[in-house]
């Protein structure tokens, strides 16, 4: 894999996004005399379903994307100082979560997600929860004595903790042991004062920013938990027999070799793995000589179809079929560190799951050797043998991170329509052609989902890209070196969400972010609100002679007549752009709502933006694609 490439300062913002750690304890011991108090009322809060109220529920959810908050009442007996609270977790988690001050005025039969309380100060943070119960040390003067208090246990994580609501055995507890009589009074010590993390846009969004090391995705070799056995299989052996004879939590390894045409459906929780990271090559088609050459054959349809929870899918080179990777109805799932090349339609594609996560992988659609030559070009979707890298509809919370795009593409990653809190954070992308990240691609017309129970509808939720990379690369066409440059590295159009865009680097291509609204027969605008903080934007190219040429001739940010989301810009760096905002019309009228500040714009005397040759070091190996 090549390494993770860090742009913008992202290891320091990501540092500072850290929650603090106030303090945890695993299990705490009662203390003599103790004796246990249950809650008056539970109930849980979730901002994907708004008005929707769970006083009924036998767990209590717990998520940071979308949020989710458990709500506790307790009356705490006279004379009594409470020393822990305990909760019971159906599922580990390995996310920190804290419980927080709350005021009581809500109701469990009637408190909704928009008529929810605030929460207060953090109290405890516990770094990890494990299976069962989980106790949380509350420091004395947390609740009084006497009183009714509440609580809020929230966390910034995106996956969802459950607690035990009911039931005798396993509901929430506080315990509490009798107070001690004093005869003086002390003055109570304050607090020591925390760091809250940093200020985001919305209210109810808390960062959970993956690792952000260079040496990140070597260290995911460890993320498969499975303690079966290793089913071994080679060339000209069945893989789906071998599949089908593992168990959960096996893994299946493939040896060394070319897999020509194999085609595998997997439905239930096992790894399959390279036995050496892309080893093992499953061939599709033979090697096309120019972008969508059928003159070869006709591809294999898809490679792997992942149809179970908790499946992982590493170290794989899958060469020209026509979709890589599909996962579908489907949760906890894991493709990582493989290599896709040039699939017909798609690399990577979930349709409606959850929490799949598409990681360290390298999608590449390289430039073919007889395609026509130039000496600085953009491309035409004509040239574009791989129409998706990776692509996802119906998807709640889906995760693509770190990975590496090369080439062409139509759109190098696509939330195409229907989810919820999408993720693309610390993907490099060069070259793409029409678009790299696009959120809200499509007019909504797929749905509902039977899985994850989504409607019909754009993308909602949190949808964060941050810090990304978006590059011209140096290729070779036809045996000449060229420069490709690039269309749209970011467009939000189809959406009604917080859209959060922080920290990403264009370093130069034809526009800079869209922010879309447009009529005719792909009507629709991009609703809720949109935040652009801390990127980077270039819109010169250093040719071959390497001189500067301008690319950009629209504007460091394009925003559409009749936009309904308020956009706010903060602390972007412009270089080398006609304008920084830029406007645009597709039939709809309106003047949108713009707030700027921090802005700094760098001119052709001030900066230069070098462009990097593709280098081994940083770069696969695309020496295939020549015809080999």
């Amino acid at each position: 894999m090549p390494p993770v490439q860090m742009r913008a300062g992202a290891g320091r913002r990501a540092g500072a996004a850290l929650l603090v750690a106030l303090s945890a304890l695993a299990t705490v011991a009662a203390p003599a005399g103790a004796r246990t108090v249950t809650p008056r009322a539970t109930t849980y809060v979730d901002v994907a379903r708004p008005s929707a109220n769970f006083a009924d529920a036998a767990s209590l959810s717990v998520d940071g994307s979308p949020v989710r908050r458990a709500l506790l009442r307790f009356t705490v007996p006279a004379g009594a100082q409470v020393s822990t609270l305990r909760l019971y977790a159906t599922t580990p988690a390995r996310q920190r979560v804290t419980i927080r001050a709350s005021s009581c005025a809500w109701d469990a039969a009637t408190v909704t997600a928009r008529s929810r309380p605030r929460t207060g100060r953090p109290i405890v943070t516990k770094a990890k929860i494990t299976k069962g119960w989980n106790s949380f040390r509350l420091p004395a003067a947390a609740l009084r004595a006497g009183s009714t208090s509440c609580l809020q246990v929230t966390t910034g994580g995106r996956a969802r903790i459950r607690f035990r609501a009911q039931g005798a055995a396993h509901s929430p507890r506080l315990v509490v042991t009798p107070g001690r009589a004093t005869t003086t009074t002390t003055k109570p010590r304050a607090p020591k004062p925390t760091t809250p993390a940093p200020a985001t846009q919305g209210p109810t969004w808390t960062s959970a920013l993956p690792p952000s090391t260079p040496g990140y995705c070597a260290a995911t070799a460890n993320a498969w938990t499975g303690t079966g056995r290793t089913i071994t299989m080679t060339p000209g052996q069945s893989l789906q027999t071998a599949i089908d004879a593992a168990a959960p939590g096996d893994t299946v390894e493939l040896a060394d070799g070319t897999y020509t045409r194999v085609q595998a459906t997997i439905t239930k929780a096992i790894r399959l793995r390279a036995q050496h990271p892309f080893g093992a090559v499953l061939l599709g088609n033979a090697t096309p000589r120019t972008a969508n050459d059928t003159s070869v054959g006709t591809p294999t349809g898809t490679a792997i179809a992942i149809r179970g929870n908790g499946v992982a899918v590493e170290g794989l080179e899958i060469r020209y079929y026509d979709t890589a990777i599909t996962v579908d109805d489907s949760s906890s799932t894991l493709v990582q560190g493989n290599r896709i090349v040039s699939s017909y339609g798609v690399g990577v594609q979930l349709w409606d799951t959850r929490n799949s996560e598409v990681r360290c992988n390298e999608l590449l659609d390289p430039y073919l050797a007889d395609d026509p030559t130039a000496s600085l070009t953009s491309q035409s979707i004509g040239d574009a043998q791989m129409d998706y890298g990776v692509n996802a509809y119906g998807a709640i919370s889906p995760r693509v991170e770190h990975n590496y795009f090369f080439g062409i593409f139509n759109q190098a990653l696509s939330f195409k329509e229907g989810n919820l809190d999408a993720y693309a954070g610390y993907n490099t992308f060069e070259g793409f052609n029409l678009t790299a990240l696009f959120f809200g691609q499509n007019v909504p017309h797929n749905g509902p989902y039977g899985y994850t129970g989504l409607p019909v509808g754009p993308d909602r939720g949190t949808l964060v890209a941050e810090y990304n990379v978006f590059r011209p690369v140096y290729g070779v066409r036809g045996a000449a070196k060229v420069v490709y440059f690039a269309r749209s590295p970011i467009r939000v159009w189809h959406v009604d969400a917080t859209t959060i865009l922080r920290g990403n680097v264009v370093e130069a291509s034809e526009q800079g972010f869209l922010l879309e609204c447009r009529a005719g027969a792909s009507a629709g605008c991009a609703a809720g609100t949109i935040l652009l903080q801390d990127n980077v934007v270039g819109g010169r190219v250093r040719d071959l002679a390497g001189s500067l040429t301008a690319v950009n001739r629209t504007a460091g940010v394009l925003l559409f007549s009749g936009l309904p989301a308020a956009v706010t810009l903060t602390h972007n760096l412009f270089a080398m752009v006609p304008t920084t905002i830029g406007n645009s019309s597709d039939g709809v009228s309106g003047t949108p709502s713009v707030t700027q500040s921090g802005t700094t714009v760098m001119s052709s005397t001030g900066a230069a933006l070098p462009l990097r040759a593709a280098r081994a070091t940083t770069d696969p190996e695309l020496a295939f694609a020549a015809g080999l």
